[in-house]
């Protein structure tokens, strides 16, 4: 993970184009947003910061916080909860 945190302190993290937009958009219709992922939640916390998406997300989920990871339903089902 130290890779990825030298390219995010290097300010290389770039969101996909549109990506802020349509969380705008989804919060402007209530519809609750949920991030998963694989990476540690350190990571995931960072990366959140970064592209300044706190004010976005609802509930997020890392691959630790779950029983089994991707391909398994569990960071999904846990987001639901």
């Amino acid at each position: 993970m130290d890779n990825y945190n030298k390219l995010i302190d290097q300010g290389l993290l770039k969101e996909f184009p549109g990506v802020t937009q349509l969380f705008e958009y989804l919060k402007s219709r209530e519809i609750a947003i949920a991030v998963t992922t694989g990476f540690p939640r350190e990571l995931l916390e960072k990366i959140i910061q970064v592209l300044e998406w706190q004010g976005h997300i609802n509930f997020s989920v890392a691959a630790s916080e779950v029983s089994n990871g991707r391909p398994a339903p569990d960071m999904i089902n846990k987001s639901i909860e």
